[in-house]
């Protein structure tokens, strides 16, 4: 039992590690103009540095993953040429409420989720805030006292 406990543990503080290497991001368009609340709220808690060159940024946030994503993250962000297709292209917009933080190793580094729903302005900004809330969660985590 307690190996197992030490394996989770190291693999919570090795994904925090990563996570915690990250300090610029690019943020990819997404359905319903959910990035521009997504970015409104990491710039006003000051979470990350949000650029608007993806070649320099050290991870970039998505609401899909996938073939069209690939694309799109080595032509935007590693500079390689790509051509993908229009059926590609079609697929990435859509989104099934997930959000993720994807480093340049195409490692994603952390995800959220919140449920797909109402695509009022107030309803996506209350979304952005609840992502970048669990985003400094994951951050700054708590610290885990063993059991006495």
């Amino acid at each position: 039992m307690k190996l197992f406990l030490m394996v989770i543990l190291g693999a919570g503080w090795m994904a925090a590690q990563t996570l915690q290497s990250v300090h610029t991001v690019y943020v990819f368009p997404m359905q319903n103009a959910f990035d521009q609340y997504l970015v409104d709220r990491v710039v006003r808690d000051h979470v990350f540095e949000v650029i608007s060159d993806p070649a320099k940024a050290d991870a970039v946030f998505t609401d899909h993953l996938g073939q069209a994503f690939e694309d799109a993250f080595d032509d935007r962000v590693l500079d390689l040429e790509s051509t993908p297709n229009a059926e590609v292209h079609r697929a990435f917009s859509s989104s099934r409420g997930t959000l993720f933080l994807v480093n340049r190793a195409k490692q994603v580094v952390w995800s959220d989720f919140e449920k797909p729903g109402n695509t009022t302005p107030k309803d996506l900004d209350r979304k952005a805030a609840r992502a970048v809330k669990h985003l400094e969660m994951a951050l700054n985590p708590k610290p885990v006292l063993p059991p006495s």
